[in-house]
């Protein structure tokens, strides 16, 4: 697994397009430039027909598109396609007569998404073009070998070490309830030393008494505000649930700096009702059983992830160790043992390659110029555009294809195939969990 967001960013200026000097191009963005100084490839010099005038005039002319722009008052027909002058969002009508429905209602319009530009499609073909060549790497070549001669799969640095396992099994249904004091009530947890760890939280556990939107918090105590702050639908009154949320990324080293603790939780005043608790004790106590007394069973169950979390602990903050809504007074912090404030988590943990991939960057700079070429080619080749340009482009894009051959040793997708064979990986950093069998820091290449 690998971050799309912090691999492109990484990437950056590493391979990309000069900037075009025709004033009716827009501008590129600076993820899409290429830093010659600092020994970026330009896209460009691939092949001589990706310039950006040539792309420009073949590619789908998504410029001209027009939208109605969305007025509340109006009336839409079902399909009919409408877009915020605001976000530059398309959505679509889910109904006929569609009017006075605002755009975030999900009955009547379903987001289609940003408004299609040449600059957006040339990003989506150069982000594609990254994942492609990443995806091709680490999973479609397993012929590699370690320093002993043996085979093995290099998709296997990118492997899930647990998938869907929650905090604690609920035993039963549940009845003793908490008062609602004005506190902040968390679940907080520490990530263990490992780096190249992903946590992920994908889901959400409540047990409440009254179906309600509640707003989470999510604090790190190396920040004053929250690092993250969603609502969650919980619609199973005096029932546990477990809500889908946007998944929760958490890695021991982050932006935040290295360590430092999690809280995840909720402010009891914007309950409606109150939560139903669980004595939910993480500790070894096999004498602990029946009834509420489930804590040696979650303690086993929680020792698969141990090397990973270390034991999460359920804590609340009075209402004088309040900040507002930025992280309470974590010195005021009160650890509690009869009570988990109707929460529990599920944690995925996944090993995680983005720092490999980024220290290793160089190791793939000729192989995504070419891609990305080779890409833009093919889009070029397919595309139903008719200008003189694009009938020009088009007409020697299909000699790269045809004429030139795929066994030729200088078309593009030879040149591929030989720069995936020279990718070499350094595994020194990589945590050992995440390391192919029988490969420990070794240099290893793709055959």
């Amino acid at each position: 697994m690998f971050s799309r967001t912090l691999i492109n960013a990484c990437l950056q200026g590493l391979v990309g397009f000069r900037q075009s000097l025709n004033p009716c191009l827009a501008p590129l963005p600076a993820g899409l430039i290429v830093d010659t100084v600092n020994g970026g490839l330009a896209i460009e010099d691939a092949h001589g027909l990706l310039t950006l005038d040539n792309i420009a005039n073949t590619l789908e002319d998504v410029d001209a598109y027009q939208y109605n722009v969305y007025v509340l008052a109006n009336v839409y027909n079902l399909n009919q396609l409408v877009i915020d002058s605001t976000t530059q969002n398309i959505y679509r009508s889910l109904v006929v007569n569609n009017t006075n429905n605002t755009l975030n209602n999900p009955l009547f319009w379903q987001l289609v998404g940003l408004k299609p530009t040449f600059i957006n499609e040339l990003q989506a073909i150069y982000d594609n073009g990254i994942q492609k060549t990443l995806n091709e790497v680490f999973a479609l070549k397993t012929s590699i070998k370690d320093e002993q001669g043996n085979p093995y799969n290099l998709s296997g640095v990118a492997k899930s070490l647990l998938s869907n396992q929650s905090l604690y099994e609920v035993p039963n249904r549940g009845t003793l309830t908490d008062t609602k004091n004005s506190r902040f009530v968390s679940v907080a947890f520490n990530l263990q030393k490992r780096l190249n760890i992903q946590i992920q939280i994908p889901q959400l556990g409540l047990h409440l008494t009254d179906a309600q939107t509640l707003p989470i918090y999510i604090y790190h105590t190396s920040q004053i505000e929250a690092i993250a702050q969603f609502d969650v639908n919980y619609t199973n009154a005096n029932s546990f649930q477990w809500v889908s949320i946007d998944t929760q990324i958490f890695n021991y080293r982050s932006d935040f700096g290295d360590g430092g603790t999690y809280y995840v939780g909720y402010y009891q005043d914007d309950l409606i009702g109150t939560s139903i608790r669980y004595n939910v004790e993480f500790s070894n106590c096999s004498s602990c059983s029946g009834g509420l007394g489930y804590h040696y069973q979650s303690f086993q169950c929680l020792q698969k992830y141990q090397s990973f979390i270390q034991e999460p602990q359920f804590f609340y903050f009075e209402f004088a160790d309040l900040n507002g809504v930025d992280i309470p007074n974590i010195d005021k912090r009160q650890r509690i043992h009869s009570s988990n404030f109707g929460l529990n988590l599920k944690v995925n943990v996944y090993c995680d390659v983005t720092t490999m991939i980024c220290e290793n960057k160089l190791q793939f700079q000729n192989l995504l110029q070419l891609q990305i070429a080779y890409d833009l080619l093919d889009r070029i080749l397919m595309n139903t555009r008719n200008n003189r340009i694009a009938e020009i482009t088009k007409r020697n894009a299909l000699y790269e294809f045809e004429l030139k051959g795929l066994e030729n040793p200088n078309s593009l997708a030879k040149q591929i195939e030989r720069q995936r064979q020279g990718v070499n990986f350094n595994f020194s950093n990589l945590d050992p969990i995440c390391l192919p069998c029988g490969t420990r820091g070794v240099k290893t290449k793709i055959m």
